[in-house]
């Protein structure tokens, strides 16, 4: 199988994960009885643990066939472990256990996978890869989401099976397409050694820059739920069609999304989304018909897919001119994790004060301010006191030398 064939495959099957899988987990959470906080705590703890794994387990394992199998055989199983909770008594604790070990072991592929494509893929020919990788991903949201709703809430009668069928079907396509880039890591045997690493030597102002926009996109995770199905009661077709949607019109502005990234590069695209996505939620509990909640979700959804392709290319190009590229990219997503994993718990406090509407409100004027800031960091001079903040050594220091 050709080298860029691969890629294409996995993104497909992952998708099929993400859709199967993810995109309907925060419904199953809820429907379980899950409290505000615990639908919080289901958005903050597993990239908490991401975080914690990429600080000091990731960035010490070396490139290779066996590390990258072994990473992604102890995911399968947390992934059947997570499908298999709502079965168990009291299923959001086991839910969130494996959901927290499986944290830990899906961020070595997720590093290792862009180190991989630097190595494998001409620099020329990444933001292609990106790009058509994306356009998969909406295909395969758009048709999951519509097939996914629509078989969840016709056989709600045997709730949860229905769901922990969709979610073993996900685990099995994760692990295929794992399988699938194993093949393309280097087959060398070297040996592993752990000792005490201090990540982020070498903090930049990109690097505080992802952190906040990573944070201003995931503060909304728990709201989004909490609305939907707590306050609208929208069923899982209805909120199906939020993927859908979003997906196709992402999908006819693909075209215009590559020609941004070439003429104004991926700082400015990310800058541009970051402002859209603020803004947007402040109208969001105006009206409550469906038509009214669907476009936003829309326009927010296309606006992510400009802000998802724009950062994963501006990773890979920046890993390029690193030192050190696996510390760098094990930096770039431990940043981004700590981002997904503070925010929630940002807005599990306002939710303990406040209601979904005001909620609302107060989420999307921290965004805005994030989206201010960020773009001040992308296209400006990082202030003196963050560069306080870490000892100034090479990142390389932070990597052993014999991994």
């Amino acid at each position: 199988m050709r080298t860029m064939t691969r890629f294409y495959v996995d993104a497909f099957l992952q998708n099929v994960k993400n859709v199967a899988f993810f995109m309907y987990l925060p419904v199953l959470i809820a429907k379980l009885g899950a409290t505000p906080f615990e639908i919080s705590l289901s958005n903050s703890l597993p990239a908490l643990c991401c975080a914690f794994s990429l600080a000091f387990i990731t960035r010490q394992l070396p490139l290779t066939r066996r590390v990258y199998y072994t990473s992604g055989v102890l995911r399968q199983l947390a992934f059947l472990g997570m499908a298999f909770s709502p079965l168990l008594p009291h299923p959001v604790v086991w839910l969130l256990g494996f959901w927290v070990f499986n944290a830990m072991f899906v961020m070595i592929t997720s590093v290792q996978q862009p180190a991989l494509v630097k190595n494998v893929i001409d620099e020329e020919a990444v933001p292609k890869l990106f790009s058509r990788t994306k356009v998969i991903a909406i295909v395969v949201t758009v048709v999951g989401s519509y097939v996914i709703g629509r078989f969840l809430d016709v056989h709600q009668a045997i709730f949860p099976y229905n769901y922990v069928i969709c979610m073993v079907t996900g685990a099995i396509a994760t692990f295929t397409g794992m399988n699938i880039i194993a093949g393309l890591a280097p087959r060398e045997r070297r040996p592993v050694r752990f000792r005490w690493v201090l990540p982020l030597r070498r903090p930049s102002r990109l690097l505080f820059a992802m952190w906040l926009a990573s944070g201003s996109i995931a503060v909304f995770g728990p709201l989004w739920t909490i609305y939907h199905v707590n306050v609208l009661h929208l069923s899982n077709l209805q909120i199906g069609w939020f993927g859908v949607m979003s997906g196709l019109i992402s999908t006819l502005a693909m075209p215009w999304m590559q020609k941004g990234l070439q003429r104004v590069g991926p700082r400015t695209v990310i800058v541009a989304a970051c402002a859209v996505m603020a803004v947007v939620p402040l109208f969001y509990t105006l009206r409550r018909e469906y038509a009214y909640i669907l476009a936003l979700q829309i326009l927010l959804g296309v606006a992510f897919s400009f802000y998802d392709v724009a950062q994963q290319t501006l990773a890979v190009t920046e890993a390029k001119h690193q030192p050190d590229d696996l510390a760098f990219l094990s930096d770039y997503q431990l940043v981004q994790n700590l981002g997904n994993g503070l925010a929630p718990l940002l807005t599990a406090v306002v939710l303990a004060h406040t209601d979904a509407r005001h909620a609302f409100i107060w989420l999307s004027c921290v965004r805005l301010a994030t989206a201010l800031l960020v773009g001040s960091l992308l296209f400006t001079r990082a202030p003196r006191w963050l560069w306080r903040l870490w000892p100034r050594h090479s990142s390389s220091a932070s990597v052993s030398g014999k991994v």
